[in-house]
């Protein structure tokens, strides 16, 4: 199927086709989303599970979940170290990590944030002032996108009592203690 697809995309977007074809994101039905770039697929409902989750609760609900006849969802991943970071240093304070902050453009959702949905340091993930047509666009598939932080399935490495976040409110990725409840979470 994937293939089919890339190749209806390439021939699409030789001919010059308006739409998505453009675009790095492709609404796959059943509501998912691919992302070419990444060779991902997004759930495009951000909110299915329906409230926030601790990081192992989130990532059992991942590992776990069935949609549009996949079963090998899983929490996005962030890379370690990400020198595309903003901050290249360890923070100070109880979580000792390093590459962390905004522009984090090796990570999966912090990609897709500032990449293919015009998401700009210190705005929330549905913002629209000044983001182009074709990233309007790409926001269009996705649903229920909360004003919050989402969990990466990814465990701090410097300290595993804590795994990486994103945060919807602002752009910034960094981690926080696997055991606060107050995390969504999107495979």
């Amino acid at each position: 199927f994937m293939s089919a697809f890339k190749k209806w995309a390439a021939v699409a977007a030789l001919l010059g086709l308006t739409g998505t074809a453009h675009s790095a994101l492709f609404h796959r039905g059943g509501g998912m989303v691919y992302d070419s770039t990444l060779d991902i697929t997004w759930l495009a409902d951000w909110n299915l599970v329906g409230h926030q989750m601790q990081w192992a609760t989130a990532k059992d609900w991942a590992s776990n979940l069935v949609h549009g006849g996949y079963d090998d969802w899983r929490l996005p991943a962030v890379v370690q170290p990400d020198e595309s970071c903003s901050h290249n240093s360890p923070q100070p304070g109880l979580l000792d990590f390093k590459y962390y902050g905004f522009t984090c453009m090796a990570s999966e959702m912090s990609h897709l944030f500032y990449a293919d949905l015009g998401g700009k340091t210190g705005e929330a993930i549905t913002e629209q002032a000044g983001d182009t047509p074709q990233e309007l666009a790409n926001l269009a598939l996705f649903s229920n996108m909360q004003y919050g932080v989402y969990w990466y399935g990814t465990t701090n490495a410097a300290n595993a009592a804590s795994a990486w976040y994103f945060s919807a409110m602002d752009g910034g990725q960094n981690t926080g203690l696997k055991s606060l409840p107050m995390m969504y979470a999107v495979a």
